[in-house]
């Protein structure tokens, strides 16, 4: 089963300034599916709004995505649901907290 290995930001980190991406890294290579959405992750902001591009990319043991600028600040929850090379789906979630500069 694919474990995390590495994540950018880091779980319960609190950020000033918004990442243009997210990322997670696993302890094996994912499986691709063309066409599906076998691997992906989704943003959500404090007040329930995804706030990612939909844009979920696989590269070996990575799936990134992109984030948009504007963002609510307070707690950003990060789910994720990857196929490892083994067949099998793993789904989990994790938060960072966005806290702009006053």
């Amino acid at each position: 089963h694919g474990e995390i290995t590495a994540r950018s930001p880091q779980q319960n980190t609190v950020l000033t300034k918004i990442p243009t991406k997210i990322w997670m890294q696993f302890n094996g290579k994912l499986i691709n599916l063309t066409g599906s959405k076998a691997n992906y992750i989704q943003v959500t902001d404090s007040s329930g709004l995804q706030v990612d591009l939909k844009d979920s990319k696989v590269q070996g043991n990575r799936v990134t995505v992109t984030l948009r600028q504007a963002m609510k600040a307070g707690r950003i929850k990060v789910s994720y649901r990857i196929v490892s090379q083994d067949g099998h789906p793993i789904k989990g979630k994790y938060s960072f907290y966005f806290q702009p500069k006053k």
